[in-house]
């Protein structure tokens, strides 16, 4: 199999395959297996863009409760923040994971 990189490219795969204490064929090799294990979604979407988008969801959900709440009773109250709660509890919890998983 031949592969090709253009120099940018190249530095960034050995940087990669260096932090890792592998040769860079080894690295592109094991890299290439783990990407035929994976979905197209999981391709598709990096780490970061998966928590940014939790974030984003977190920051909209959390707007909303507090519009519920200010509106109150007349919006359903508790009925209606008590599971906003543990969408936002779920969130965070989501966050932390991912936060926690991602590579150092």
């Amino acid at each position: 199999m031949l592969v090709r990189f253009n120099d940018d490219e190249f530095d960034a795969v050995r940087r990669t395959a260096d932090l890792a204490g592998l040769a860079v064929g080894a690295w592109a090799g094991e890299a290439a297996v783990r990407a035929a294990d994976r979905t197209e979604w999981e391709l598709g979407m990096s780490r970061r863009e998966v928590l940014r988008q939790l974030v984003r969801v977190r920051l909209d959900v959390a707007l909303a409760r507090r519009v519920v709440a200010e509106v109150g009773p007349a919006a359903g109250g508790a009925a209606v923040t008590r599971p906003l709660d543990d969408v936002l509890a779920r969130l965070d919890e989501l966050i932390d994971r991912a936060v926690d998983d991602a590579p150092r």
